[in-house]
């Protein structure tokens, strides 16, 4: 992992944001080709993926978790990779129930 991509994510730890707020670390994980949802929060992922670093910036020592981070970057079995998209077709939504039938549709009682 580069210098600046554990500078930013030292400071979004410090601000307590999510992922996606970290542009950097966003293009990296698509670099590497790696999966995070883009919501969690950066403590989490920082906590489940680099222990070492996540000890240090709790302990204050922010230099010492960026140089970790740049050592070691992320764990790679924690990795997941990046589910495939369904292709199912879902259909139109319907009014109301579970299949068609106009006769019990609530536009159609009177």
């Amino acid at each position: 992992m580069k210098k600046d991509i554990a500078l930013a994510i030292v400071d979004g730890w410090q601000k307590d944001t999510k992922v996606f707020t970290i542009r950097p670390l966003v293009e990296y994980l698509a670099e590497v080709n790696r999966y995070i949802p883009f919501t969690e929060r950066i403590r989490a992922v920082v906590g489940e993926h680099n222990r070492l670093a996540s000890d240090a910036f709790w302990d204050g020592k922010f230099n010492l978790g960026a140089a970790m981070l740049m050592k070691y970057g992320f764990e790679k079995r924690r990795a997941t990779t990046r589910p495939k998209r369904s292709e199912t077709y879902i259909g139109s939504p319907r009014l109301s129930g579970d299949f068609s039938n106009p006769k019990s549709d609530w536009k159609y009682v009177k």
